[in-house]
This record gives structure tokens, sequence and C-alpha cells, in this order.
């Protein structure tokens, strides 16, 4: 008897876990955590400068400057725009999991 009672003392802890933990209640799983992924090198990139003109420049030379100034403006307003529609996204997938966290914890409030 005195053998058994040895052995069953540091049993005592473990089997009062298991009976507290019997009353603990179930918390369901979380949604899946969510990630708006942004390269680093997309937010480094940077709009081109104007071309600088020199004096005593030819029309020629203002005109091709003039193209590329437009090119480099399309292309800075075509990065501008992914970025937006980027954010945009991230910030409507946020609103959805922020939703579903809202129903889970009406949910886990709502048991009794």
């Amino acid at each position: 008897m005195i053998a058994s009672i040895r052995i069953a003392r540091p049993l005592l802890p473990l089997l009062a876990l298991l009976a507290l933990s019997a009353c603990a209640p179930t918390v369901p799983v979380v949604v899946q955590p969510i990630d708006c992924p942004v390269s680093a090198e997309l937010l480094a990139s940077r709009c081109a400068a104007p071309q600088a003109i020199a004096n005593g420049a030819t029309y020629g030379t203002v005109l091709l400057a003039h193209q590329l100034d437009r090119k480099a403006l399309r292309d800075c307003a075509a990065h501008d725009q992914l970025l937006a529609d980027m954010i945009l996204r991230c910030q409507s997938t946020i609103r959805d999991y922020n939703q579903r966290l809202a129903e889970i914890n009406r949910a886990i409030a709502a048991k009794p």
C-alpha cells in the first residue's frame, strides 16, 4: 500500500490538470492568417526624373526629351495604379478577414 501511494502522489497534479481541462471550453480554430505581398523591388522603384535639356539644344533634341518624359510619366502612372490596386485588394482582404474573426467571436460569446 505504501508503494502505491508513492506512485500515485506524483500523478496527482497530472490528474488534476486532466480534470480541469475537461471543464475548459473548446475554442474554434481561427481563420488562416492573411498576407498582402508586395515585392520590395516594386516598392523601391521610383518614377524617372525628367530629362535635362542643355542650353543650345536643337528642336529635335527637345522633342526627343519630351517623348522620353511622356513615356516615363506613363510608366510612372502604371506603377502607381498597380500599387493602388494592390492596396485596395489588401484592404478588402483584411476587411473580410476581420469580419470572419468578428463572426467567430460572436459565436464564442453566444455559447453558454
